[in-house]
């Protein structure tokens, strides 16, 4: 409270019946610590004179109302809560404050709610901005995020002769749980929504227990195993021509207990060797017997190997002196690789598929080949060479001086050792026209197609050659030939 006055000789006094004063209360101005009615007597020193002035003091404290909703647990389902506070303050005057003593929060700390993410304890204040009046509470976040127990038992073992195994799985039973089974890879047969199920394969199985609680999930695995012989790895020979007999062995077995025996007749007869040699062609039923009586079976076809031949489409070839005929072997069973040709005398070549042969006398031709797998054939042909040398009669001639055909001449192959020694011509009424005789020095020039100086008529001629061939051999052609005009 404050009082005025003027002149030094002046006095003040504050009194309150109802109130309470801090400080001094003989100055102009007094402070107030409650409501109340305070009284001013202003006195002159001078005369003694006093004035009196009042004044009330309000007092406006009091405290928002604060309450603060029960927040719910959190859970695994629920990871995240809300806290939440209630005023009766008007949202224009009421001031929030969030603070974390043990947790975690996240949101809007100066509003009326955030989200709690821990467990913990979370304080709010609240402030009357009209009078700066600030109440405070605390709240408590619970958790239950603990997952059930659970075990899904221990590995089992599928043997042959048996369809199923079971899984032995425990959980911390209550009724408040969800029970169920899952597998990938294998197969279940009963028991799929309990703690014990039935598996009919190999596999991984996963138990999984549900908190009907909080939701919290919790798994365990157990696998089944197959224990006998899942697979075997074989490895064939297959017979071939250079070794007619195959073998079988047995390279490893997967699955099982070992020792293993081994057959090859569908399990007629067993041995602890692994591998069968000298086989005959033929189907083979290979079986793997584990020590429990287990069994794999693999069936093995060994296959009679192709023969590999040679042939010629011909048996003999026939040709004239001089003359080349191309040799061609037909072949069955395997692709050659390698040609040899015997003897090499009279070919194009002794070591390719085909050679092109030119014997001046009758040959028989040996051919080997070997074929890519490295198998052996062979075959023969015979060349038959007629050694005498040919000669080349024409058919016609026309001696009309055009410089073609106007001679009757017979011809020897070039370089031929072959000796003309007569030629004599007839008319159809076998009238002789033309007569040649030589020793066999010098070449015949042939008919012009005259008879007595004077052109022969056209029409059909007969002729009569003789020859000495290189052998010394006497040789007669007789034909016709027709003389064109």
């Amino acid at each position: 409270a404050a009082g005025s006055s003027s002149g030094a000789d002046v006095s003040y006094l504050w009194t309150t019946a109802d109130g309470a004063f801090s400080g001094p209360t003989d100055q102009s101005e007094a402070v107030a610590m409650a409501a109340g009615s305070y009284l001013l007597q202003v006195t002159y020193q001078s005369n003694g004179c006093s004035s009196w002035a009042s004044v009330t003091v309000e007092s406006d404290v009091t405290l928002p109302s604060l309450e603060l909703a029960l927040p719910d647990t959190i859970t695994c389902v629920q990871p995240v809560v809300s806290l939440s506070a209630n005023t009766d303050l008007p949202d224009s005057l009421a001031l929030w404050h969030w603070q974390v003593e043990e947790g975690a929060l996240e949101g809007d700390l100066f509003g009326d709610s955030v989200l709690a993410l821990e467990a913990g304890t979370y304080v709010v204040f609240l402030e009357n901005s009209s009078n700066q009046c600030m109440v405070s509470d605390t709240i408590m976040v619970w958790a239950d995020t603990i997952s059930p127990e659970v075990f899904a038992g221990e590995d089992v073992y599928l043997s042959c002769d048996e369809e199923s195994a079971w899984l032995l799985g425990s959980v911390a039973y209550n009724d408040q749980l969800n029970i169920h089974w899952e597998t990938t890879d294998g197969l279940l047969l009963s028991g799929e929504d309990t703690a014990v199920a039935e598996a009919g394969a190999a596999g991984t199985y996963v138990l999984f227990v549900e908190s009907q609680l909080n939701g919290c999930v919790n798994s365990d695995t157990a696998e089944v195993f197959q224990q006998w012989p899942q697979s075997m790895s074989l490895e064939v020979q297959q017979p071939d021509c250079a070794q007619p007999l195959g073998s079988i062995a047995v390279l490893a077995v997967e699955g099982g207990l070992e020792p293993y025996l081994y057959s090859i007749d569908g399990g007629q007869s067993f041995s602890s060797q692994s591998s069968f040699e000298g086989l005959e062609p033929g189907a083979y039923e290979v079986v793997a017997e584990d020590i429990q009586g287990c069994r794999l079976e693999e069936e093995v076809q060994l296959v009679e190997p192709p023969v590999f031949l040679l042939h010629f489409a011909e048996e003999a070839y026939y040709i004239h002196y001089g003359e080349s005929v191309l040799l061609e072997p037909a072949w069955a069973g395997g692709v050659p690789a390698s040609w040899q040709w015997s003897p090499a005398e009279g070919l194009s070549c002794a070591d390719c598929a085909m050679p092109e042969a030119t014997p001046f006398h009758t040959t028989r031709y040996e051919v080997q080949a070997v074929s890519e797998e490295g198998c052996e054939a062979s075959a023969s042909v015979l060349v038959v060479t007629d050694e005498r040398e040919p000669v080349y009669i024409p058919n016609a001639f026309s001696p009309n001086g055009d410089g073609y055909n106007d001679l009757f001449e017979v011809y020897l192959p070039q370089g031929s050792e072959s000796q003309l020694l007569s030629l004599q011509i007839f008319d159809r009424w076998g009238e002789s026209v033309f007569l040649w005789e030589g020793d066999g020095s010098s070449g015949l020039k042939g008919w012009n197609g005259t008879f007595r100086g004077q052109p022969a008529q056209a029409g059909v001629y007969a002729y009569v050659l003789q020859l000495r061939d290189r052998k010394g051999r006497i040789r007669i052609f007789s034909g016709d030939f027709v003389l064109v005009r």
